[in-house]
C-alpha cells in the first residue's frame, strides 16, 4: 500500500482510495499513477511515459499525454498551477512531488528490509486481522569472489 496525502493506493488490487472511499481510476490514468508513484521524486520524461503507455501507437501523443495528466490531476484534486502531487517540468516531463510512504495493506501484506554488513532481514505479516502473524527471515548477503582477469566474478 502506497500512501500519499489523503490517498492510499493498493498496488495488488490496483485501487486508489481516499479515506474509505474507492476513487474511480482505470486504464492509462491508473498506469500513469503507478509509474509516478514508483518513481516519486524523480523526473519521468515525456518520452519515457510515451514508451511505456503508448509503445507501438501512432496516436497524437503530445495531446493524449496532456489530457491524461489533466485527468489524473482532476482525480487527485491537483492543478498545474499549485501542484501538490504532479509537478510539470516544462518541455521535459513530470515529477510526483508528494511524499509517498509504504504501509501495510488491507490484506496485511507488508515488507520491510533491514540491511547490515552481514545479514538481510525480511520482516513481513502473513494474513490479516487477528489471525495475522509476523514472520522474520534472515539471509546471508552474497559474497563476490575476485577472479582472474578476463573471467566473470562469481556470487556465492
Amino acid at each position: 500500500m502506497k500512501v500519499f496525502g489523503e490517498f492510499a493506493f493498493d498496488e495488488r488490487a490496483r485501487q486508489l482510495r481516499r479515506g474509505e472511499s474507492i476513487v474511480p481510476l482505470q486504464g492509462q490514468s491508473l498506469d500513469l499513477l503507478v509509474l509516478l508513484l514508483d518513481r516519486a521524486g524523480h523526473l519521468i520524461t515525456r518520452e519515457e511515459i510515451r514508451s511505456i503507455l503508448w509503445p507501438d501507437s501512432n496516436v497524437d501523443f503530445e495531446h493524449s499525454l496532456d489530457v491524461l495528466v489533466n485527468r489524473l490531476r482532476m482525480t487527485l484534486g491537483d492543478t498545474s498551477k499549485s501542484a501538490r502531487y504532479i509537478q510539470t517540468v516544462p518541455k521535459k516531463g513530470y515529477r510526483f512531488v508528494e511524499q509517498v510512504r509504504s504501509e501495510p495493506g488491507r490484506n496485511g501484506s507488508f515488507h520491510r528490509f533491514q540491511l547490515d554488513s552481514q545479514h538481510r532481514t525480511i520482516c513481513f505479516r502473513c494474513g490479516s486481522g487477528r489471525s495475522s502473524r509476523l514472520a522474520l527471515r534472515t539471509f546471508a548477503l552474497p559474497e563476490v569472489c575476485s577472479t582472474p582477469r578476463g573471467t566473470r566474478a562469481g556470487i556465492h
